[in-house]
Order: structure tokens, then sequence, then C-alpha cells
């Protein structure tokens, strides 16, 4: 953290205060670069600091699209105003991670010109280390669950899906939630959903439609995440360790096809999965002699545990519920924050009440999702 040794211990203090946004910044950057996903979101673009938080948490998203007709000549044109746009909103949120050099710690170690340096330098690293286990942590949690009122919105904020209306015969969960204040139940929105489509399956005996074998208009599905129930007696077996390669297909060649809003392609391009499951997942195709290679890319960015499969990064990570896999794209989430950096550092400063040096890490942001492009493959439902 100090090039240079203080002459004093209070100038050491000084001296960890005036290189901590240096430290803290360096280290912004070392942890988006050290977890698969933020590094994605970076690749992608979807990083976004120093925005105007009074209205970075409102934002449009378009969900129909003007009507088109057969036309004929002499026919009578009628002219409507469309909406093509409904509105999400979401709060700021945020972390903080405390740690104190009391008077009497600071009285021992002031007579070693170095060890005030040292021991910041030790609180740093804990800090650092405690800020980038919630942020990761909280990727997955439900923001709108109770006690988490001032926690990220993370992926299961809109993943909630209705036990009632899915069985163990469902190959898909009924979806069954709220997000930025809007339903992310099939067809909330309004839409509609082609009928008589031949060789539609149903993936749920409470779904009005044949999803996702049908075509919808936009809004159908606008904000429905796919929710994939991998123990389901529907699959032609029904645990992961023996289905994993035909429900990971499955959700794949789905999601690619999901484009309603689009005319590209959204394909996701990361599967992360608890270590459980993406170790039953290697052991599947050992089991049949067969090799899944690794991304060569991900090798390179220092992510060697990453497998390639039809296209789609596999991996695992340490914070993922371990019965659980999540097929993201990074394209397809923001992150935003009033900050310069993912960290804000304060002090460390002398407070004369506390009798301490006080020494504060700071982060405020967000997510803003676009649930119809992320899905979830879990046991929903099973026997």
């Amino acid at each position: 953290m100090a090039d240079v040794l203080p002459t004093s211990s209070t100038e050491g203090v000084e001296l960890v205060h005036s290189h901590a946004p240096h430290y803290w910044r360096d280290k912004s950057d070392l942890t988006i670069r050290g977890r698969i996903w933020l590094y994605l979101m970076e690749m992608y673009g979807t990083m976004e600091f120093n925005v105007d938080a009074s209205y970075a948490g409102v934002w449009n998203i378009m969900n129909k699209l003007p009507d088109v007709v057969p036309q004929g000549d002499s026919a009578t044109i009628t002219f409507d105003e469309h909406n093509s746009m409904d509105q999400l909103t979401v709060d700021l949120r945020g972390y903080r991670a405390t740690d104190r050099l009391g008077h009497k710690n600071w009285l021992i170690n002031r007579g070693n010109q170095n060890r005030i340096v040292n021991i910041y330098d030790e609180k740093s690293e804990n800090l650092l280390k405690a800020m980038r286990k919630m942020i990761n942590a909280d990727l997955y949690i439900d923001g709108y669950a109770a006690n988490n009122a001032n926690r990220y919105i993370g992926l299961n904020s809109f993943m909630g899906y209705d036990a009632g209306n899915t069985a163990v015969t469902d190959r898909l969960a009924y979806p069954s939630d709220t997000y930025g204040g809007k339903s992310t139940v099939l067809g909330a929105l309004g839409g509609t959903a082609a009928s008589g489509v031949t060789g539609a399956e149903t993936y749920n005996a409470n779904f009005s439609s044949h999803f996702p074998d049908e075509t919808f208009s936009e809004e159908y599905d606008c904000l429905t995440p796919l929710l994939v129930n991998y123990t389901s007696s529907g699959w032609t077996n029904s645990t992961w360790k023996t289905n994993c390669e035909e429900v990971l297909r499955f959700a794949i060649d789905v999601q690619a096809n999901r484009g309603a809003a689009s005319d590209e392609s959204n394909a996701p391009n990361l599967a992360m999965s608890g270590r459980k499951l993406f170790t039953d997942f290697k052991e599947y195709f050992s089991a049949r002699n067969q090799i899944i290679q690794p991304v060569a890319n991900a090798i390179d960015l220092g992510f060697p545990e990453t497998l390639n499969f039809e296209g789609t990064w596999l991996t695992f990570d340490y914070d993922c519920p371990s019965t659980e896999c999540y097929l993201m794209n990074p394209g397809s989430m923001e992150y935003f924050s009033p900050q310069d950096d993912l960290f804000d550092v304060f002090g460390p400063e002398w407070n004369l009440s506390a009798m301490s040096f006080l020494y504060l890490v700071s982060n405020y942001g967000n997510f803003r999702w676009q649930p119809k492009m992320f899905a979830k493959l879990a046991p929903f439902a099973s026997a």
C-alpha cells in the first residue's frame, strides 16, 4: 500500500489514509476480474459507475411492437398511438465493512515505524475479502425477501415460482414473482400465444399455452424466466447426474430462441452451478468416455475450471446453491453505481469519542435484469 516509510506512527496512519483510495481502486478492478460473471459483464460493457442515482434505478423496457396488418387497395387506414414501453424500478442498495485501531493498540505498536502500515495492510485485505464474499454471494439472493431490504436485487428476485402449480410431472416450474414492480407470470403484461402448433408439448399442466414451444407476442413472456425442474419425471431420467445433458441442452436451446424483443440470438453464454452439480456433470460424460473441453479463453483469463458445452461456458461458483444451476446472459444484466469504483473508502480517521482510528469501506449500487434472458435449473418438484 505504501512505497515510503513514515517517520512516525501518526504519519503512518496519514500515509495509509492517502494511499487507501489508490489501493481500493486497484482492488475493485481485481475483484471484477476475479469473478467470471463480473468479468463477462465488464467485457459486455454492462457495468456503469458514476451514474446519476436519481434515475439509474428507473428504466424502460420494450415489450411490444406496433401492429402490422395486410393491406389492399382503397382500404381505410386507422392511425393509433403505440406505446411499446413498460417501466421497471429498483432502488439503490449497498454494503459496508468496518474496522478500527484502538488507542491502546496504537500505543503498543507506535514504537516501530512499520507496524502501523503493516497493521492496515492486513486490515485492508480482510475488509476486501469480506466485501468480495458478500457481493458475490448476493448475486443469488432474493432482494425482495424479508430481511433483504438493503441487499442487492439478485437472481432469485425474479425466479420465484408457484409450488401449488408445479408437480413432479412438470418439466418447467410455474413462474410467479414480482420484479421491478411487474409480474413475471406468463401473459401478465398481456400478449397472446399461438395455438395448434404441430408438435408442441406441455411442459407444465397449468400453463395456458405450450410455452416455450409456441410463438408468442412480445409482451407474453417479456419478464418470464425459464424455470427448469430437472427432477421431473417428464425427463428421460429424474436426477441431475443422469439427465444433466438433456436438461442443459433443452434450456440452452430454449433460451437461444427466446429473442422476442430482439432480432439477435440471446443464447446464454454462461452456466454457473454449485460445485456438486458441476462434478456430477463431469462424471456423467466421463462415464460415457466423453471429454468436455475446457474453454481456452477462460483459462487465459484465470478460470481453468470452465467447460465448453455446446458453446456455453459451464463452470461452478462457490456461492451458488449446491443443487442449482443458472444460465446467465451477462449482456442482459447491468450493474450501476453512483460511486467512482466498486468500493469507496473512508479513513483511517481519528475519532475522539471512540478513541480509535476508524476505517470504513462502502459500496452502493444494484443490478438491472432482463429476466427473460435467464434460466434456473433446480429441483422445483421431485418424487
